[in-house]
């Protein structure tokens, strides 16, 4: 019986539709659901310890903390991210998920529990005198996320890779949301909590341990809701059939017999192997596009190790220094100089935390652009990513002068805007310029210049310190 045969001899309500692209799939809202949390669950550790500046600048001021996390953060992340790329694939995606945001829920946890042990109920003296074990304590759980995250977010978006790009970009949009959840929440414990010692301490309790259990609610979403969705039961035949073409072997599921003998989650396997041939002779001398049953893409002959990194270098240069000179200059001036530079007689301890959520809104927004509003040339992202230069002579002008509350929300607005926009842009195109087996050679390379830039920016945010 073939293939086809089979699937015409099912019951219609069992019947699956053949699609010719991934892209094709319809949407199945609560993988897009799934997607956007663990997106907002990668970043929100990494932006709970830069939005509480209140309480840092509280207990260790003179240690310079926002100043410190970033360069201690970003250095981690980078030795980590290098060597997930050599070594990483010795690791599943899963075992990588799974061991991140267990770190991440580690970390979050830890910091209340620190707090509770280090400083006992009515000591309300030790708080802003700094305690050095506290803050050794406090940047070993910064270490942790920074590990953390080398785990997770290579890994989140290599699972949503093969999937259809609406749910790589479910991932996008909730690294983008991540900033500004985390600052709403921050304000909201300050405010159900009030500005003293005791309403700090009991505000940080709630804020950390909230983005602890939703660490944990990650893992589960991973663990126990994702391998049962729809769209993933797909990828893995897809993965089933695309391995047995390339060992030359005949699927089971083509065997005799039939619908009887199939399992409901291989249906999509029948699919997928009665369209290969056709795929195959429709496929066009440009190559097929993105989400297509290629099946001579990953792991082929024509593989990563045959590409030369000079010539991709050479066609992405312009993207990779717009991603670089873009979190050089927004990494040197936040969260830094936001959190201490800045001060305001009128919010006090609520200028710097308004300031960190200005900016993830504008950020949030910039990465949102849609499409066709991106520009696409890496000359013009250069030049505008250069242009961006400006804030740094701005912001020391407004510092020195000290200009009003509301010009300084409007360039971290812009500021924010800008650097989302930037990302956008540059990362979703570069890519995009090259054959299948380029692709990954040019997104890694992308990936290297964002963490490059984010490592020397917060490393000249010190240069802040001597203004």
């Amino acid at each position: 019986m073939s293939t086809m045969t089979t699937i015409t001899t099912m019951p219609r309500e069992r019947r699956p539709t053949i699609m010719k692209t991934v892209d094709d799939i319809p949407l199945d809202r609560l993988a897009y659901f799934c997607m956007l949390c663990l997106g907002i669950g990668s970043l929100l550790p990494w932006n709970a310890f830069i939005t509480a500046v209140d309480y840092y600048q509280h207990f260790y001021p003179q240690y310079h903390p926002d100043r410190v996390i970033p360069v201690l953060y970003m250095t981690i992340n980078v030795i980590v991210t290098g060597l997930l790329v050599k070594f990483g694939s010795a690791v599943s995606i899963n075992r990588k998920i799974l061991s991140g945001f267990a770190g991440y829920a580690v970390a979050m946890f830890g910091v209340p529990v620190c707090d509770k042990l280090l400083f006992p109920t009515g000591a309300d003296d030790m708080h802003g005198e700094g305690n050095m074990a506290a803050m050794v304590i406090t940047l070993s759980f910064v270490a942790v996320i920074a590990v953390a995250n080398g785990f997770v977010q290579g890994s989140l978006f290599g699972m949503c890779g093969p999937l259809p790009l609406v749910y790589t970009g479910a991932a996008v949009i909730g690294t983008a949301i991540s900033g500004v959840f985390i600052s709403v929440l921050r304000i909201g414990t300050k405010i159900a909590f009030g500005d003293s010692p005791d309403g700090l301490s009991k505000g940080i309790y709630v804020y950390f341990a909230s983005g602890g259990l939703f660490s944990l609610f990650c893992i589960y979403l991973h663990q126990k809701v994702v391998p049962d969705l729809p769209i993933m039961r797909w990828h893995h035949a897809v993965t089933r059939v695309n391995e047995k073409s390339k060992k030359g072997e005949q699927s089971p599921l083509l065997g005799d017999g039939g619908a009887s003998k199939v399992a409901d989650n291989d249906m999509w396997s029948l699919v997928i192997a009665s369209s290969m041939e056709r795929l195959k002779r429709e496929g066009t001398s440009n190559g097929q596009k993105r989400g297509s049953f290629d099946l001579e893409a990953p792991g082929s002959s024509h593989g990563q190790d045959e590409v030369k990194l000079i010539p991709v270098f050479k066609r992405l240069w312009t993207y990779a220094m717009a991603v670089f000179f873009a979190y050089l200059v927004t990494l040197s001036i936040f969260p830094g100089v936001l959190a201490e530079n800045l001060k305001s007689p009128t919010l006090k301890s609520w200028y710097s935390l308004f300031l960190i959520t200005v900016f993830n809104v504008g950020d949030m927004t910039g990465k949102m652009c849609p499409p066709k509003f991106q520009v696409k040339d890496g000359g013009l992202l250069f030049c505008f990513s250069i242009m961006r230069l400006a804030f740094v002579p701005i912001y020391a002008i407004f510092v020195q002068e000290g200009m009003s509350d509301v010009a300084f929300f409007v360039v971290t607005s812009c500021l924010g805007l800008t650097n989302g926009y930037l990302t956008t842009c540059a990362m979703s195109t570069a890519p995009t310029l090259f054959r299948p087996q380029e692709s990954e050679v040019a997104g890694t390379m992308m990936v290297f210049f964002l963490l490059f830039g984010l490592s020397t920016g917060a490393m000249a945010g010190w240069l802040w310190v001597f203004l």
